[in-house]
């Protein structure tokens, strides 16, 4: 995937990553999937959190969705990361972007009060933070 990313122009590879542009930071992760726990994300994490402190614009874009919200859903069971949640919940992350639950595409949540977390579909989104 990293090899892909770098044969297209403005193509970035985020897995284990911070990308900086202008005012934003973006911190990548795109392992899992039906996970509830990701303890190689905790080991990431404390690298997005020294990032964190110099404080722009931050973005977490995962590739599963966070526990516990509208867009791990499945049937009647919340099946996300709970390790995405605290993450989201314990930093000021002003945009979760994830995927995974073709189930719960296009849905944005407005989480906390603080974070938009949605899952953009195949299609994409525009959304101004």
């Amino acid at each position: 995937m990293e090899r892909a990313c770098k044969k297209i122009d403005n193509a970035v590879f985020l897995h284990k990553q911070i990308f900086k542009t202008e005012n934003y930071v973006f911190f990548g992760f795109g392992g899992g999937g039906f996970s509830m726990e990701e303890p190689e994300f905790d080991a990431v994490a404390k690298d997005f959190k020294k990032e964190i402190k110099k404080r722009k614009k931050i973005i977490l874009v995962t590739h599963g969705p966070p526990y516990g919200t509208l867009l791990d859903i499945i049937g009647d069971d919340h099946v996300g990361c709970i390790n995405y949640t605290e993450f989201i919940d314990d930093n000021p992350i002003d945009l979760a972007i994830c995927g995974h639950l073709h189930e719960n595409q296009n849905i944005t949540q407005n989480y906390k009060k603080k974070t938009i977390i949605m899952n953009p579909g195949p299609e994409g989104e525009i959304i101004e933070i």
